[in-house]
């Protein structure tokens, strides 16, 4: 399963092909699992359960105020020496559907959980990295996911820069803020949506008389609806289980017009991201270059971009849930908005303190990561309409490694209006 699934990709992993590479009878496979998915996830299971091996020895040999870069070592030691059990906990995982998106999130949880009981044993006043483990976990999961892709397996220089990252947002235990998602959301409102703010909404169908209507204005209101029918499907229903029949029935179109400009339903749905990954772009960069000064650029753009999460919950849910199950093509244009998102922390390097280290490539790359499973962890909750509420949370991660916590604290302070406690 392992082989198939890394190899293939999780919707090629049939039964059929699993038992042909294990060289096992299909009776035999029954007698152990019910289904692929129950073999899938079984296989999680057992991968998961040596990371988490790997991450308890590691923050055990070392000292509880460094538990949060033992966890990330062993996580990148796993990548480096087990790519193929890599890719399938961080990345086939999040194309098998809702219960191996279960399996993923309890397992970073799970190292999240370690890292706080050692870190708990270390002085309060003891500096610590001040941010969501959880976040963090699944950020490195993401940064890993790319490169292992690409095929790189010399992951454990990545170690160096993640280390000197998470230096950056140390302060002592007992003064952290921004730990729990609960706690970031805390001090920021929602407030109420602007009309000017984009929201993706489907366009009527055309009037049965399309006097005056030009063929290119039929054509675009037709690839719009399929789009937008496509991406509420999935929401509703996830990718996999989304049909043509089932786009065409809710786009109110025949099937014929969705051939005539989708090649399959696969085709509809790259479409569909690359004008929300469009969109998105657009939406930060008008809000970064209304700021004049850099944090308060950085604050805007996350702002923007926020809101147009809460503002596309169809979108976004689409986009940080099921866009693993879509294909490569899909991890590549959401790959586009994140890399695009590191633009925005380029101008940083002004303002660091510290310039005999500046931050780094894959530094700038763990932010937008971790931001992401931010995103990812809130929409799975049911809570893409309070991103918003996310947005110090998300300044803090682009802000501390340029300014340092303390500062990134009290511009944040004056933002929000409210001291934390």
């Amino acid at each position: 399963m392992t082989e198939v699934a890394v190899q293939e990709g999780y919707a090629a992993a049939s039964v059929a092909r699993v038992i042909a590479r294990a060289g096992v009878s299909r009776p035999t496979f029954y007698e152990y699992f019910t289904d692929r998915e129950d073999c899938f996830l079984s296989t999680h299971r057992a991968l998961a359960s040596d990371l988490l091996d790997r991450v308890r020895l590691t923050v055990r040999e070392g000292e509880a105020r460094r538990a949060v870069q033992g966890a990330v070592t062993a996580i990148v030691d796993l990548a480096s020496s087990e790519p193929d059990t890599a890719r399938f906990l961080m990345q086939e995982a999040m194309a098998a559907g809702a219960g191996a998106r279960d399996e993923r999130d309890r397992t970073i949880a799970t190292i999240a959980a370690i890292v706080e009981d050692a870190r708990a044993e270390a002085p309060p006043d003891t500096p610590t990295p001040d941010l969501s483990v959880s976040a963090l976990v699944g950020g490195v999961y993401r940064l890993l996911s790319v490169r292992l892709r690409r095929g790189e397996r010399d992951l454990e220089q990545l170690l160096g820069d993640l280390e000197r990252w998470l230096e950056t947002y140390e302060q002592p235990t007992r003064e952290h803020r921004w730990r729990t998602p609960k706690e970031a959301a805390a001090r920021q409102p929602i407030g109420a949506p602007d009309p000017s703010e984009p929201i993706w909404l489907a366009p009527p169908p055309l009037p049965r008389s399309r006097s005056g209507v030009s063929d290119g204005e039929i054509s675009q209101n037709q690839r719009e609806r399929i789009m937008f029918a496509a991406v509420q499907i999935a929401y509703e229903q996830g990718y996999a289980k989304t049909t043509i029949a089932d786009i065409t029935a809710t786009a109110r179109l025949d099937r014929r017009v969705f051939y005539q400009h989708f090649r399959d339903k696969q085709e509809a749905f790259l479409c569909a991201l690359e004008k929300a990954v469009q969109q998105a772009i657009a939406v930060a960069a008008s809000g970064f270059f209304s700021a004049p000064a850099w944090p308060d650029r950085v604050w805007e753009a996350g702002n923007a971009l926020t809101r147009f999460l809460a503002n596309n919950i169809v979108l976004t849910h689409v986009g940080f849930i099921e866009s693993y199950a879509i294909g490569p093509g899909a991890l590549r244009r959401f790959e586009d908005l994140r890399t695009a998102f590191t633009i925005f922390l380029q101008e940083g390097y002004q303002h660091q303190r510290d310039m005999t280290a500046p931050a780094s490539a894959p530094s700038m790359e763990a932010i937008a990561a971790t931001i992401f499973e931010i995103a990812y962890q809130e929409t799975r909750r049911g809570h893409a309409a309070e991103m918003p509420r996310q947005l110090p949370n998300v300044a803090h991660l682009c802000l501390a490694p340029f300014i340092g916590a303390e500062a990134s604290n009290r511009f944040i302070d004056v933002k929000t209006g409210v001291k934390a406690s």
